[in-house]
């Protein structure tokens, strides 16, 4: 695909016929990607750029195949898209969270690579008061990964008997900030992150 010096947009989706779609990006051009893909086969970039706009551009059943020499991968999204493997420059990269800091990956987003990690609960580093909002405050969670907030009026309970309060996504550096509204006047309320 993209077999020019032209940069090309594609808005369809790419899936798998009665076999495995493979997807080869060749020429020195941009092929965007702005829709969910569910294709199964290898994803292979050997010239030019290949750029997603969303987080599902390209299918969790896919290979990613990046060639430093001439082809890079632009995540130009805001989350995580996952794939089953990555190999740069033919060599197979470890299970984990790829991003800007791996050549040749360009971008905002990022790329997990393999089964997702459980999110990190995040470390409370901060609470504050004005009026009756509660704003919570956390660090150290798993960059764009999920959190979700339990709260109680008894902390004796086991934690299945907490509720959830809120849920949401850590931002790319692993915190969180939330306001909880109308939460201050309660006489006592316990909140814990998992």
């Amino acid at each position: 695909m993209n077999q020019s010096a032209a940069s090309k947009a594609f808005s369809g989706i790419i899936s798998d016929g009665a076999t495995p779609t493979a997807l080869t990006k060749a020429g020195t051009g941009t092929l965007t990607l702005s829709n969910a893909c569910t294709y199964s086969g290898a994803t292979t970039v050997n010239n030019g750029v290949l750029q997603l706009t969303r987080p599902d551009g390209l299918s969790i059943n896919t290979s990613v195949k990046l060639f430093t020499t001439a082809g890079s991968l632009n995540l130009a999204f805001t989350g995580t898209n996952r794939v089953a493997a990555l190999y740069i420059n033919g060599v197979a990269q470890s299970a984990g969270v790829y991003s800007n800091t791996t050549v040749p990956i360009t971008g905002t987003g990022f790329l997990q690579v393999g089964a997702a990690a459980p999110a990190a609960p995040g470390k409370f580093s901060g609470i504050s008061v004005s009026g009756t909002t509660l704003t919570l405050n956390a660090t150290n969670g798993t960059p764009n990964g999920a959190w979700t907030l339990l709260s109680s009026t008894n902390v004796a309970l086991p934690m299945a008997q907490w509720r959830t309060n809120r849920t949401g996504l850590y931002n790319g550096s692993g915190n969180l900030a939330t306001n909880l509204v109308n939460t201050a006047t309660n006489k006592a309320e316990f909140f814990r992150l998992k």
